[in-house]
């Protein structure tokens, strides 16, 4: 060789190099570390918690029940001491049981005359017979007090003692509050048992139940009521034709193979309860739990699912059934009653016993059944009444029955559009600074490497000078130092503070990023119409909300730095090398070719399958979701370790994707290393043929060959991190098309009624030929309606489950539009009004109570508007006051998520309170009642006239008695109004309203 490269440089650089990758390493693994401990003490904290132990499992010996029960004694508990709680419902239920009565029945057998509508004969309240005690018992509670929890002061039960007699029917009734859901879930075990026992006599057995809040899954109607076990035609047509479903579902798309929406949000709520009930119905378990099934039915259903399903189906196949009911008049069907008071029973036993024992409990009793016009209908009475309010025409639809389509998925790379919402919503000369910032600390870095590598070169220099014998002095020798000293910390200093600014500014892009997107999905996805929440199971919304959003905040900002430092490292890498040796570029060219081809293909794939990972992320969501939702119903029916097959099975297969993302990165490794050794084998070979040919300082060949070696080392980075960037750029695009889906109608200014503050000053509504359909593709349900209510009228509507009622009802608050005729309220078009206006000037009670985490306060008064006093006025009117003053913090209480520590009775009754707060014109109360015992329901009707007396109310209901005081009374049929008028005139003549009220009584 020419010359004699001398390696300093290059040793302390590759040496520096080496403890690059190492230090990187560590602030990842302290960081998945910190992770790891923080999700370790989470988890501990979980796997902490104490465990149901559910159903007991003691086994007694079956026994006679002559033995009389303990006497139930009054006690006055406070509220605080009667929290109680709804459970929510799944529709799991999957093990097969013969009748306890009948174990050899064959299965047609079971309800050998289910169509025909004849029932035993009914005997009034006065008649019935003392029955003989001979039948043994399902389950037996003994003085049993129980809390929610193992470590709550609060005794919810006390002093229980029962026996449920096995294969007969047993009704639960009680006041608003008075523990009976609770009492259904000490007997499945889902309350901790504080003293006293629980013995079932079959321990661990599966038991049907359904809940007060009827649960569905996403899934098709006969999925629902069939769920797990085999498919029965016979019983299951038996089933249907029980609870009144075949009209329900003779108007649907696909009939029972129509799918239904998560937790059955294209059903009504009798539609809902029924559904649930049928699933009791259809399953096999010897042992029946309904809480409330009829609350949200007609008199016709009602009766019908009571007579023919509960009576007809359950009781002659001889199974335990335990019904929690306001249905007073169903009392005399029992065979044993239990009423609960304040926490503990009250009165038990026969009706009989009760009657004997209880006189003037009966009394009341009689008065409210007289006062409800005696609801219970005889089924068969007026067969041709019956016949035409069940029938109802059949609407054309998707033939598939298919509500929930598969969630949209892009293909092929990102469009720029993504990329440049990212940049705006980080904002664009935010992002051109970070740019500038990441550009700026690389050029420091690469000056830092040469001025080392000239600084080595001057240090040679001074070494060969010295062995050459030429003087160098001490000075000069300190001066050269001192030079390349100082500037080498001052670019280091210059490189630290950039480095510290860059890193700091891609964490703010990543939180502007973030709150602007999440900001504009979250008001776009609150505006969006209510189809959509229809047909998008509640995972997929929230994968949205959770994972993307995530990899916005945090993934994307992250990687984005690394990827713009790795790069910019390899470019200048490769720079230095065509500078430093330009023979380098003739091997550097088919290799980059190679490169481009490589990443391309691996990132096109990376892309798919993170998107396939997005997707297959939802369904798992969607599935803790319903779980969540329905563990009560689960643990009942024994499917626990179905429903853990199926998450494992959809947490498997979204982890297909996840492997195969980590699989094609190990194969990107491979050929990148492959890669990265070739250029470090060009670098060095032309540095070599470089220094033959020319001089070349030893510090420069260094210098190339460094960069070599970090090129071979983040080469691979920077590929990976630009595919890791675009497959979370897939976040981006996911969010960004949830941003753009049409919402409701929304009015520019231009086009808006000029309306006041005060508006509407007066609660007329008009509506003129009004048709209303919830999309565009679907037949309309109300048809050509023309109706005017005058200011101040209380208007009762009635009519069959899918009549129109409650699409009336979201008529006027422009939740489905119209598009034909109008809506007039205080003479001004609605549709020229701002939805947000228009919905604060209407208050709607609806079927299904909603109420927020947080205070008794917030829920009654969220915007804080309204003092004390009138906060507690309206308590007093909805009932609830006392209830709300005996809690341990008053207003200022604390009401669970999902209102678990109200019984649905309570959340109905503070939902109403809300609504008379607010004192809105038009006040629409859609089967507000419905969970509510008879003689609340009727304190209710007195003192809301008083209170809405200066507004227009129009009330929903199936409760005869709860319409047949209103002024007006609207009968709707197939959306149309078949009858309109004063409800004592309508029931005079042969009418529809008349033909419901004889039914009734």
């Amino acid at each position: 060789m020419k010359y004699m490269l001398k390696g300093s440089f290059s040793v302390i650089s590759t040496l520096f190099l080496t403890q690059v990758t190492p230090i990187i390493a560590t602030l990842v693994i302290v960081r998945m570390i910190v992770n790891t401990v923080l999700s370790t003490h989470r988890l501990a904290s979980y796997f902490s918690t104490d465990e149901l132990k559910g159903m007991g499992t003691t086994f007694i010996e079956s026994k006679k029940a002559d033995e009389p029960l303990p006497p139930a004694k009054n006690a006055d508990l406070s509220v605080e001491q009667v929290q109680l709680e709804d459970e929510t419902i799944p529709e799991n239920s999957t093990s097969r049981y013969q009748s306890a009565d009948h174990p050899d029945e064959p299965q047609n057998s079971l309800l050998n005359n289910h169509s025909n509508n004849a029932k035993p004969e009914e005997s009034t309240v006065d008649d019935v017979e003392n029955p003989t005690n001979s039948t043994a018992n399902a389950l037996e509670i003994t003085n049993g007090s129980f809390a929610w929890s193992s470590n709550s002061e609060q005794i919810c039960l006390q002093d229980i003692s029962t026996k449920i007699p096995e294969g007969k029917i047993t009704i639960l009734v009680g006041k608003v509050g008075s523990g009976k859901t609770s009492l259904l879930s000490a007997m499945l075990g889902e309350m901790t048992t504080v003293s006293g026992n629980v013995k079932w006599a079959t321990p661990n057995q599966p038991i049907a139940y359904s809940a007060q809040a009827a649960w569905l899954r996403n899934a098709s109607l006969q999925n629902n009521i069939v769920l797990e076990e085999e498919f029965d035609e016979e019983r299951f047509n038996m089933v249907i034709d029980a609870c009144a479903l075949q009209p329900d579902i003779d108007i649907l798309p696909a009939r029972e193979q129509t799918e239904i929406g998560e937790k059955g949000i294209n059903l009504s709520g009798g539609q809902k309860q029924r559904v649930s009930v049928a699933r009791a119905l259809y399953s096999r378990c010897s042992v029946v739990i309904l809480d409330d099934p009829l609350s949200a039915l007609d008199v016709h259903v009602g009766s019908r699912v009571f007579h023919q399903g509960i009576m007809g189906v359950l009781k002659k196949e001889g199974r335990t059934v335990i019904i929690v009911t306001h249905h007073l008049e169903y009392l005399k069907e029992a065979d044993h009653i239990i009423v609960m008071e304040n926490g503990m029973i009250d009165a038990q036993g026969t009706y009989w016993d009760i009657s004997t024992q209880n006189p003037d409990l009966v009394q009341i009793w009689k008065t409210l059944i007289a006062k409800e016009d005696n609801e219970g209908e005889e089924e068969g009475k007026d067969d041709n009444f019956e016949e035409a309010y069940l029938q109802m025409e059949q609407k054309p639809g998707n033939v598939d029955g298919k509500l929930v389509q598969d969630e949209e998925k892009e293909e092929g790379s990102i469009s720029i559009r993504v990329y440049w919402l990212y940049i705006r919503s980080i904002g664009i000369f935010f992002f051109f600074g970070l740019l500038f910032a990441v550009i700026i600390k690389q050029s420091f870095f690469v000056a830092i490497d040469f001025w080392l590598a000239d600084w080595s070169s001057a240090g040679t220099l001074l070494i060969q000078n010295k062995s050459r014998n030429e003087s160098v002095s001490r000075i000069e020798n300190q001066a050269v130092l001192t030079h390349y000293l100082n500037g080498y910390i001052g670019l280091t200093c210059a490189a630290v503070i950039t480095a510290l600014f860059s890193s700091i500014a891609h964490v703010l892009s990543g939180i502007k990023a973030s709150k602007y997107l999440f900001r504009k999905m979250l008001v776009n996805v609150m505006a969006l119409p209510l189809r959509f929440f229809e047909s998008t199971p509640i995972g997929r919304i929230l994968n949205r909300f959770s994972s993307d959003i995530k990899a916005i905040d945090d993934q994307i900002p992250t990687n984005l730095e690394r990827f713009l430092w790795h790069l910019l490292l390899c470019l200048s890498a490769v720079l230095i090398n065509i500078i430093v040796t330009p023979f380098f570029i003739i091997p550097i060219l088919p290799l980059l070719v190679f490169y481009y081809f490589l990443q391309k293909f691996f990132r096109a794939s990376s892309r798919e399958l993170q998107r396939l990972d997005s997707i297959t992320k939802s369904p798992v969501f969607a599935h803790f979701s319903e779980t969540l939702g329905g563990l009560t119903t689960i643990r009942a029916y024994k499917c626990e370790d179905k429903f853990f097959e199926q998450i494992v099975d959809k947490i498997d297969y979204n982890n297909i994707a996840y492997l195969y993302l980590n699989t094609i990165n190990r194969w990107l490794a491979i050929r990148l290393d492959f890669i990265g050794t070739t250029i470090v084998f060009a670098a060095t070979l032309c540095a070599l043929v470089t220094a033959e040919l020319h001089y070349l300082e030893d510090g420069l060949v260094g210098l190339a060959i460094l960069h070599a070696l970090k090129m071979s080392t983040f080469l691979n980075w920077s590929v990976r991190e630009m595919a890791e960037l675009e497959m979370q750029m897939n976040s981006v695009e996911r969010v960004h098309h949830y941003t753009e889906l049409k919402t409701e109608r929304q009015l520019k200014e231009s086009m808006m009624a000029p309306v006041s503050i005060s508006w509407p000053r007066s609660g007329k509504i008009e509506i003129y030929k009004l048709s209303v359909r919830y999309a565009d593709h679907l037949d309309p349900v109300l048809h050509n309606l023309t109706l005017t209510i005058e200011a101040g009228t209380t208007v009762g509507i009635c009519g069959r489950t899918g009549s129109g009622k409650s699409s009336l009802s979201l008529s006027l608050l422009r939740i489905i539009d119209n598009y034909k005729g109008y809506i007039k309220i205080g003479g001004i078009d609605i549709s020229t009004v701002s939805l947000a206006f228009l919905r604060r000037a209407i208050s709607i009670i609806p079927q299904d109570p909603v109420l927020f985490g947080g205070s008794v306060r917030f829920n009654l008064d969220p915007e804080s508007d309204h003092s004390d006093e009138e906060l507690w006025e309206v308590l007093q009117i909805a009932q609830l006051d006392q209830f709300v003053s005996e809690l341990p913090e008053k207003l200022d209480s604390f009401i669970a998520e999902s209102s678990e520590n109200l019984s649905m009775g309570q959340r109905q009754l503070l939902c109403i309170a809300r609504a008379l707060l607010r004192k809105s014109k038009i006040i629409i109360l859609d089967e507000a009642t419905a969970s509510v015992d008879m003689e609340t329901d009727s304190a209710l009707q007195i003192v809301m006239k008083t209170a809405f007396k200066n507004s227009t109310v129009l009330i929903i209901a199936h409760r005869i008695q709860t319409i047949i005081d209103c002024e007006r009374v609207i009968v709707m049929h197939q959306g149309q109004i078949v009858e309109d008028g004063d409800p004592k005139v309508l029931q005079n003549n042969d009418s529809f309203f008349a033909k419901l009220v004889k039914a009734s009584n």
